[in-house]
């Protein structure tokens, strides 16, 4: 996870306390500022169609100055082609089997072992890093009131990536992807140093997070299994992303021209022309889907930056994913 803007010391610390993380001692002395709680309270809309379509022409408005719509239709018909190649042969019962495995099975050595090999291949940052443990700045410890979920905030007054990750003692293949992906973006943080998190930016970062983690997947000696379901969570990460991108272009074009059973409709065909698994789903699961959606604001520029970053780091990488996913 990255930030779309940068913070300020007194950002980080009023968030951190709020959501439960806690403050390293370097930064307390910022805890006198009182912050007000709605700042960080993502906002739920409610199921209102002409909210949901001006939430929808901003956002994508926002997108398109950064890559045309043709540009990202070309992006998301080759991606198109990949689910299919991809998940026509499954069924959605042994995918999930398969992309579980990387949060069950555990690792045999320790974190520290495992952090030292994400190091060693992320050149000139191991000294900035033991810097940030040292401030305190990387959070690994799981206790109560933290959240599960991963991320990373550059503040740049001070030139430092803060890092919360929930680790318990046994390590899966998950927890070090996790860990890679954070790092990644504090490298980038700590290589280009930006002033501001503009959609350019977030998408050059998400690539280094994802770099990093299909480096250290690559070198780690790990059953191939593993492997399989590390390429298949990503790549399905991706397809979902996309569906949701071209639902998001889809609905902007034609906007206020469409009543709410099109809308369902229309979300029902982008889902399962990017995700099309064998399995029979009603018409009310993914209604409840849609408005599940909108009410935690998965239509946003997540999906914009989330599929450019991995749809790139997917090219690069494409040997190396075919190996493992040969339907790809």
């Amino acid at each position: 996870m990255t930030s779309i803007k940068n913070y300020t010391i007194n950002d980080v610390v009023q968030y951190l306390n709020f959501i439960g993380i806690k403050v390293p001692v370097s930064l307390k002395k910022y805890l006198h500022n009182t912050a007000k709680k709605e700042i960080y309270v993502r906002s739920h809309m409610s199921i209102n169609l002409q909210n949901f379509y001006c939430h929808n022409f901003q956002v994508t408005n926002s997108m398109i100055r950064y890559a045309n719509i043709d540009y990202l239709e070309n992006i998301l018909s080759w991606i198109k082609k990949y689910a299919k190649n991809c998940l026509q042969s499954y069924k959605y019962s042994n995918l999930s089997v398969k992309i579980n495995l990387i949060k069950k099975v555990n690792l045999d050595l320790k974190l520290t072992d495992y952090l030292d090999m994400i190091l060693q291949g992320i050149p000139n940052f191991r000294k900035k890093f033991y810097k940030m443990k040292k401030k305190g700045f990387i959070d690994l410890e799981k206790y109560y009131g933290k959240p599960n979920e991963g991320f990373s905030i550059y503040i740049s007054e001070l030139d430092s990536t803060f890092i919360s990750l929930s680790f318990s003692d046994d390590l899966t293949v998950d927890n070090l992807v996790d860990l890679a992906h954070e790092l990644g973006h504090a490298f980038y943080n700590e290589s280009f140093k930006p002033q501001y998190f503009n959609l350019p930016n977030i998408v050059k970062s998400e690539q280094y997070a994802y770099e990093n983690e299909i480096r250290i997947i690559k070198k780690i000696d790990m059953k191939s299994s593993l492997k399989e379901s590390y390429c298949l969570n990503y790549l399905l990460q991706l397809f979902l992303y996309s569906a949701y991108l071209s639902f998001m272009l889809k609905l902007m074009r034609v906007q206020n021209d469409i009543e709410y059973v099109e809308v369902v409709k229309l979300f029902v065909e982008c889902f399962e022309d990017y995700v099309p698994l064998k399995r029979k789903l009603s018409s009310s699961n993914i209604e409840n889907d849609l408005i599940d959606s909108i009410e935690n604001n998965k239509f946003d520029e997540f999906n914009f930056y989330y599929v450019m970053a991995r749809f790139q780091v997917l090219q690069n990488n494409y040997a190396f994913f075919k190996k493992y996913v040969s339907n790809l």
